[in-house]
C-alpha cells in the first residue's frame, strides 16, 4: 500500500501491516434477506449474517 496527499514524493510512505497471531472475528451484522438493516428480528425470517475477521487465513 503507498500513501501521498497529491503526488508521489520519492518513494511515498510504505506502510507495512503486521499479521495478529489469531485469527478471529472482530464484527457481526444481521441484515434482512433485501439487504435493509434491521435491528429486532424473528426466529422465522430469513437473515444474511455479515462477519468482519481479523488476519484471516
Amino acid at each position: 500500500m503507498e500513501a501521498y496527499l497529491y503526488k508521489p514524493e520519492g518513494g511515498g510512505l510504505m506502510i507495512t501491516p503486521k499479521r495478529d497471531k489469531i485469527p478471529r472475528i472482530s464484527k457481526v451484522e444481521l441484515f434482512y434477506v433485501d439487504d435493509s438493516r434491521g435491528t429486532n428480528f424473528s426466529f422465522m425470517e430469513k437473515l444474511r449474517a455479515r462477519a468482519y475477521a481479523v488476519n484471516p487465513v
